[in-house]
Parts: structure tokens; C-alpha cells; sequence
């Protein structure tokens, strides 16, 4: 998504992308420390950044600045779109990964092998017979 969130705050986008889903996006990718350098120096460090106004004023410098969609404009938001998909299945991966690792640590810390952890997991979601199951030590 990098560091200019505004560029997907556009009027054409506004049905597939909004302002608290952009918010949410650049939160979770600041939790897994993968923000771009120039967007974290001024987003971290204040949980304050992420409230809807202080988001809004990290961002609001980006909003006027003029955006060249050109001739080819359905193609080019296709391709903002495209790239938002990107990020967001990235920023999935990535914390699904930085979750996997904090599973092993406590599985670690516990004594308890992540297999078995994973096994004990599978059974208890097929006990209560849905698709996920939360774990804790």
C-alpha cells in the first residue's frame, strides 16, 4: 500500500475501499513492523496516530495532492485495487507468521511440543465443530 494512503481514498474507490478499512490496513501493518520508514517515523509510537482524527491528520497532507489517473483512469483504479488486494494478503501472511512464531515461544515456555499443542487444537475444534479454535497456555 506504501506511503501514501490517500491515493485509495478517491472518490472511484470509495464503494470497495474506506476510510476505516485504509486505517485498519496501515494499524495492523505497523503491529507486524512493516510499515514503510517514512509513514512509521510519523504513525509510531503515538496509539493516538491511529484514532480515526489522528490518522486523518497523519494523512491529510496526501489527500489534495493532484492525482494523475489520465485517459486510461478504469484501468488505473483496477490497478490500485489490485495492489490493495496485494498488500492486504501479505499483511495476512505476515501476521500469520508473527502469530505462528509467538505460538511456538509460548508452546516453548510451557513445556508443550507445537505438535502436540497442534494436535490438541484439531481435536478441540472438531469437538465444538467449527473451523477455528483459540489456544492459550
Amino acid at each position: 500500500v506504501g506511503i501514501d494512503p490517500a491515493k485509495y481514498l478517491i472518490p472511484e474507490l470509495a464503494e470497495d475501499i474506506s476510510y476505516d478499512f485504509i486505517r485498519s490496513i496501515y494499524k495492523q501493518a505497523e503491529a507486524a513492523n512493516i510499515l514503510p520508514e517514512e509513514l512509521a517515523a510519523s504513525l509510531s509510537g503515538d496509539p493516538s496516530k491511529f484514532a480515526p482524527e489522528g490518522f486523518f491528520e497523519t494523512i491529510r497532507p496526501s489527500l489534495f495532492k493532484p492525482r494523475k489517473l489520465g485517459w486510461n483512469r478504469k484501468a488505473k483504479i483496477k490497478g490500485l485495487v489490485a495492489k490493495m488486494r496485494l498488500a492486504v494478503a501479505n499483511l495476512e501472511e505476515s501476521n500469520r507468521v508473527a502469530s505462528l512464531l509467538v505460538f511456538l515461544d509460548q508452546a516453548e515456555e510451557n513445556g508443550v511440543g507445537a505438535a502436540e499443542a497442534m494436535l490438541e487444537l484439531n481435536q478441540r475444534k472438531q469437538e465444538l465443530g467449527t473451523g477455528f479454535c483459540a489456544w492459550s497456555f
